[in-house]
């Protein structure tokens, strides 16, 4: 079954650069091209939406219930080389039908929202007592050779400066209760990951505290000192998958909340009222809505939305959305 190439549609996620790979010879069908993408997609999306502990509870392999939540896709470029077909998909899901079948498995979903984070790895030699930052910090180099599409949080490393370098060293015999947030004033970021990689004689431990938004966490990791020696990597990933999923917990999309709001602009704000309807269309957490009243005045929106109001009213800020809330019907500058 070949589906249409039609356009994208708002309420969809959207799942771009799907490389696939089939041998071109007489058994070549680009159905089977099109179920390999399907799959490929859907893997990546349910892993960027929900937590790691999760991903055992979802069939990877069943096309025929993965084709119903396509929506459409798009094929972006195709190439014979060397006797193989090369094809690059951007495939579209169902927004609705994606969290009505995880709903389904109890399984709470995320927005699958990316974010840029600062991340600052400190390296402690216990043995030596030795400090290591920067370009000599083995995890400050490898952290970003990577490049995994199934992830969310992209890393900024900050560039060597001899100032933080003794900041960080003079509070080094309590580097565990020190607080960041002074050290980051400089840089303008309010929110980062500190990981403090401590090395003993048996095992590496790491102190990882978190900041997304106003949420702060902090999480303690123990690795044994055969895998921290052998692969310094499957650390790394480790513990990139933990900061996926304290990022996928700050963008829950609780189903079980279904927010009844009234929304009004006024009738004359054209431009108001497209830039509305664009955020509920792109917002993770809009179920539903529809235009419940329209006069010469003010048009009137019914919406559902599937977080609390405070969250409401934080996300449509981020916007540049204004909101009065001081009558029942809220209404939008």
């Amino acid at each position: 079954m070949v589906f249409s190439t039609t356009g994208a549609k708002a309420k969809t996620y959207n799942v771009e650069n799907i490389e696939i790979i089939e041998p071109y010879n007489l058994g070549f069908k680009k159905e089977i091209v099109i179920d390999k993408a399907f799959k490929s997609a859907f893997e990546i999306l349910i892993s960027r939406i929900i937590n790691s502990d999760n991903i055992k509870s979802v069939d990877f392999n069943n096309i025929d219930e993965i084709r119903t939540m396509v929506d459409s896709f798009l094929i972006q470029n195709e190439k014979f080389i060397d006797n193989n077909y090369i094809g690059e998909f951007n495939i579209l899901f169902n927004r609705k039908d994606i969290l009505n079948f995880l709903n389904s498995k109890n399984i709470t979903a995320s927005t699958p929202k990316k974010k840029k984070i600062l991340f600052i790895p400190i390296y402690i030699d216990v043995s030596t007592n030795e400090l290591i930052l920067y370009s000599e910090n083995k995890f400050y180099k490898k952290w970003n050779k990577s490049n995994n599409q199934k992830l969310l949080l992209e890393y900024e490393l900050l560039t060597e400066d001899l100032e933080d370098f003794e900041v960080i060293k003079k509070n080094l015999f309590n580097i565990e209760n020190f607080n960041f947030d002074q050290l980051l004033q400089k840089y303008n970021k309010d929110e980062y990951i500190v990981s403090i990689f401590v090395k003993t004689k048996n095992n590496l431990k790491v102190l990882s505290k978190i900041k997304f938004k106003d949420q702060f966490s902090i999480i303690n990791s123990s690795f044994m000192h055969e895998e921290t020696s052998m692969v310094t990597e499957k650390v790394i990933n480790k513990l990139k998958v933990i900061f996926e999923n304290e990022w996928k917990k700050v963008n829950r999309i609780n189903l079980s909340i279904k927010l009844p709001l009234k929304v009004s602009i006024k009738s004359k704000n054209i431009d108001l009222i497209n830039r509305f309807e664009t955020a509920l269309n792109n917002s993770e957490f809009t179920f539903d809505y529809q235009i419940d009243k329209i006069t010469s005045e003010n048009t009137t929106y019914k919406i559902i939305y599937n977080n609390t109001p405070d969250k409401f009213l934080l996300n449509f800020k981020d916007l540049n959305f204004k909101i009065d809330i001081s009558n029942e019907v809220w209404s939008i500058q």
